[in-house]
């Protein structure tokens, strides 16, 4: 991937583990992404509200809204 192409993404990282943020953050911002964090998908939803995300990188089974909730709750008013 060219750095160049990802110097204008925001990303979102949604993951309870905060191994997994953390690496795919440091991945991610060495390719030059801006990148955001969240520990579960209501804290993450809450973020989305706000923020203008381009790619949302979610696990699927987290404490208090899982991936799954999460997409149906964006499409709801995205």
């Amino acid at each position: 991937m060219n750095k160049k192409n990802l110097q204008d993404l925001t990303i979102m990282i949604i993951d309870d583990d905060q191994l997994i943020r953390e690496k795919l953050t440091q991945l991610f911002t060495r390719l030059n992404a801006k990148v955001i964090t969240a520990s579960n998908g209501l804290e993450g939803l809450e973020i989305i509200k706000v923020e203008v995300i381009d790619v949302i990188i979610s696990d699927v089974n987290m404490p208090k809204m899982d991936g799954l909730s999460l997409i149906e709750k964006i499409r709801e008013f995205n």
